[in-house]
């Protein structure tokens, strides 16, 4: 019986060095804007940006209205890989559901018993059915149904974050100031709160065109020489697949 359900998590950027920094550097968390209400009847119950690194749980054959969204450069890493490394579907909520109204209950008591700290790291695991996606500090696209972005997600430990001394969130009004976001962002890049991968984790690398395709392998064997061996460089490389190719033989 076929499964609704790959095996991969896709991650996918805007540009070729976005995707070659990641190669490099493996995945550093970002602050990534969310804003919802959890009742009809509430004003913005979330509104900051929180760190995490977004994966897509979609196959490849329905990819690409995410890629048209999200950028046309990728990884599309092993889900095993993204199970041992604490990765965890996000809790997609209808605003007008007893679910939703609850969970508001119970949270408004956490505040008010000044415990809300104890249900920081799950908060930042809920994702509105609909709603308005914001990237690099400005609202994108409005309307969007991210129930089908099927999303994963990793998050730092809150206790790494405060061991660090790293912001749990920040705010509306820092995460569109791009030159304070950026900042924001580079004290992210620390190895206690890296999301790490080594060759074998990845079952692709997705580029634009098959003319990057040597500029990529290029690439590769440029980054990855101080770690990998050649036989290893030659087997991500025979893990390239471009946008063309999953549009047309998918």
């Amino acid at each position: 019986m076929s499964r609704l359900s790959p095996d991969s998590l896709f991650h996918f950027t805007s540009c070729l060095s976005n995707l070659l920094g990641i190669l490099d550097n493996t995945f550093y968390p970002r602050y990534c804007y969310e804003e919802f209400e959890l009742t009809a009847e509430t004003k913005s119950f979330m509104h900051n940006a929180i760190p995490m690194v977004c994966f897509c749980d979609i196959p490849l054959s329905q990819l690409m209205n995410h890629i048209g969204t999200y950028g046309k450069y990728g990884l599309g890493m092993r889900k095993e890989w993204g199970i041992r490394s604490g990765l965890n579907p996000v809790v997609y909520f209808n605003r007008n559901s007893n679910m939703a109204n609850n969970l508001r209950q119970a949270l408004l008591q956490f505040v008010r018993s000044n415990s809300a700290r104890v249900l920081a790291e799950t908060l930042m695991y809920l994702k509105p059915y609909e709603g308005i996606l914001y990237r690099s500090g400005r609202v994108t696209k409005k309307d969007v149904r991210f129930y089908d972005e099927r999303e994963w997600r990793y998050v730092p430990a809150t206790r790494v974050m405060e061991k660090n001394q790293l912001e749990l969130a920040i705010s509306e009004d820092v995460y569109r100031r791009l030159e304070q976001l950026a900042d924001a962002n580079r004290k992210l890049e620390r190895d206690e709160t890296r999301l790490s991968f080594n060759a074998d984790d990845i079952k692709y690398i997705i580029i634009g065109d098959e003319q990057e395709i040597n500029q990529m392998i290029g690439k590769l064997r440029e980054i990855k020489g101080n770690r990998y061996d050649s036989d290893t460089i030659d087997r991500l490389a025979s893990r390239i697949i471009t946008v063309e190719q999953i549009e047309n033989d998918f």
